[in-house]
């Protein structure tokens, strides 16, 4: 559907060490990476599973890395995701991710991240459990 209109891109965030103000400044070397990648693009689109009735916490921890500061004690310098357009997507059970989406928008719109998040439309699958079972 996007085909000749966008530019569509995996973010591979899997080597972005746990969050820990220790290992903050000077940033290691994944979390730079994903934070600059974050900066060049126009727009992030999540996609995500539901777990809990939440978001999974390898997400939270990469939106942890991008809320934090750039340099030891500088909040006005915007961060990599301020302003930045951001479509939820997902895949669950019976609610279709609307509960993780609630809480990714909540969290994505909190004062410092001020990220733009689309609430309508978003897509949320629900996956049916019991044909996955058959498989197993």
């Amino acid at each position: 559907m996007l085909a000749g209109r966008a530019t569509v891109e995996y973010l591979d965030y899997s080597d972005v060490p746990l969050m820990n103000q220790d290992i903050e400044f000077p940033a290691p070397e994944a979390v730079k990476r994903v934070r600059e990648k974050v900066a060049e693009v126009d727009a992030l689109w999540i996609f995500s599973p539901e777990y809990n009735y939440s978001y999974p916490g390898h997400l939270k921890n990469l939106i942890d890395w991008l809320s934090r500061p750039l340099v030891a004690g500088d909040r006005q310098t915007p961060l990599a995701i301020n302003g930045k357009k951001v479509a939820l997507s997902g895949a669950g059970g019976a609610a279709a991710t609307a509960k993780c989406r609630e809480k990714l928008t909540e969290l994505l719109t909190l004062p410092f991240i001020k990220a733009d998040v689309m609430t309508e439309p978003q897509t949320g699958i629900q996956l049916n459990m019991e044909l996955g079972r058959k498989g197993a």
